[in-house]
This record gives structure tokens, C-alpha cells and sequence, in this order.
């Protein structure tokens, strides 16, 4: 089956897929297609195109379960869901990615650090922070994958990370940090695995939820791993042996 177009056709298509044995391939025609970035599917049609007519691979992804619903990239409470939702469908054809970037420019002197409690596989701890990322990816672990390669998409678990840079130079020095030294420790950010779930409450006010580029509602939001509920079409050359299940 095909999904033509953004990060949330991608997922209502995939969601009729989840736990089938009939593989997901993707025309990536939205804004963000962090999913098609990870997986290294060409971001012009006709190569995108080409890819499912020509040699490829499969590959098993792990899914992101909120309620009854699937995702596959990541889930958010913080800024990240304030930039979704505050920014407009003609921003984005026009300026693609930078769209988000200039919301955030825009909002960025009025977030602050909040408080959350995070239970990761069952342990509680408070927390403060400007954006909590549930992530089926790790971030930037080696240049130019800005979302990790593509077989952390099925390693049976998920990364939490917690960023407390809340003004313009702390965000520029996380940034400079994870570009100098990915996959290493960084200033205004913590990070920790699960392996099952992950539930984030709000300590004060409830915050918006973003889940693959989509505003799904308000926290409290309880994410559980499903470990490899996804068949997707990729390409063979940027998949690792170790994760390839068959070629088609």
C-alpha cells in the first residue's frame, strides 16, 4: 500500500497497516517526512517513485502507541506542539521546514521551563523542561542524520530526551554541542531509554501534545513501545544487514 503525501498521511495509512504483513511505501510530498528522511526515501517524486518499482528493501519499524492510535517518528509536549499548531498550511508551502523554525523564532521569549513528571518504565521523577521529546530515533547520532540511521527505527526502544534550554543562546549552544559531538552528552539536555512506556504529566497547567507533526490533544499522554508493527519500503543502500527483513 502507498501513502502519498505529509507525515500525517503517512501515519492514517500505516495505521490500517500496524501488525500486517503488506509493506508501507512512501511518496513523501509534506512539509516535515522526517519518517521518509530517517529511512533515507528520496524527497523528489519521481525518485520516490522509482524506489517502489525498482530493487528495495523491507524493514520492520517499531510504533509509538498513544490510546488506540500508532506513530512512528516521535511524540512531544513543549515547544515542538506550540509550532505545529501555530503554523499555517500556506506558511509551510511556501517556506517548507523554515516555517516551523521561524514560529518557533517568533514564540521563543515566551516559553519557559515547566514542570513534568516522567514515568519511564514504571519509575517517577520531576523534571523541568522546555520541550520533553519521546523519540523512535536517536537524535543526531552521527552527521548527516540528523534523527539517528535508520535501523534505530527497530531497536526495541524508545529515547527520551529532555531539553532545558528555554532562551536564543541556549538553544544555539545544544545545537553547536550536538553538532560538534553527536551521539555525546550536551549542554541542556538529558536523556534516558525505555523500553515499554512512557507517561508524561503536566505539574501545573495541562500542555498540547504533538505526536509525528499532528496536535493530538493534552497531557496527560501515556506512550507505549510496539515493537516492530510496521513493514516499510526503503532503500537497500541505506539500510543496515542486521535490520533487513527481505527484499521485494
Amino acid at each position: 500500500m502507498i501513502a502519498a503525501g505529509g507525515d500525517g498521511t503517512v501515519v492514517g495509512v500505516a495505521n490500517g497497516l500496524v501488525h500486517s504483513r503488506v509493506p508501507l511505501g512512501i511518496l513523501p510530498l509534506g512539509t516535515g517526512n522526517d519518517l521518509a528522511r530517517v529511512l533515507g526515501i528520496p524527497l523528489k517524486l519521481d525518485k520516490a517513485l522509482a524506489l517502489l518499482v525498482d530493487d528495495h528493501a523491507v524493514i520492520e519499524v517499531d510504533a509509538l502507541k498513544v490510546g488506540d492510535c500508532y506513530f512512528f517518528s516521535n511524540v512531544s509536549v513543549g515547544i515542538s506542539p506550540h509550532m505545529v499548531d501555530n503554523t499555517n498550511s500556506a506558511q509551510k508551502k511556501r517556506f517548507g521546514r523554515l516555517a516551523y523554525l521561524w514560529t518557533i523564532l517568533k514564540r521563543l521569549g515566551s516559553f519557559r521551563l515547566e514542570h513534568y513528571t516522567l514515568t519511564i518504565d514504571g519509575q517517577s521523577q520531576q523534571s523541568r523542561a522546555s520541550e520533553v521529546l519521546i523519540s523512535n530515533t536517536t537524535l543526531l547520532e552521527s552527521l548527516p542524520h540528523l534523527f539517528g540511521p535508520s535501523e534505530t527505527l527497530n531497536d526495541g526502544q524508545l529515547e527520551v530526551y529532555l531539553v532545558m534550554a528555554h532562551t536564543v543562546g541556549g538553544y544555539l549552544q545544544l545545537a553547536w554541542d550536538l553538532l560538534r559531538q553527536p551521539g555525546q552528552s550536551a549542554a541542556n539536555l538529558h536523556h534516558w531509554t525505555a523500553r515499554h512506556s512512557i507517561r508524561i504529566d503536566a505539574d501545573r497547567h495541562s500542555r498540547l501534545v504533538q505526536a509525528d507533526g499532528e496536535v493530538i490533544g493534552h497531557t496527560p499522554v501515556e506512550i507505549q513501545l510496539v515493537p516492530k508493527a510496521l513493514h516499510v519500503i526503503m532503500p537497500k543502500t541505506t539500510v543496515n544487514e542486521t535490520v533487513l527483513e527481505s527484499s521485494l
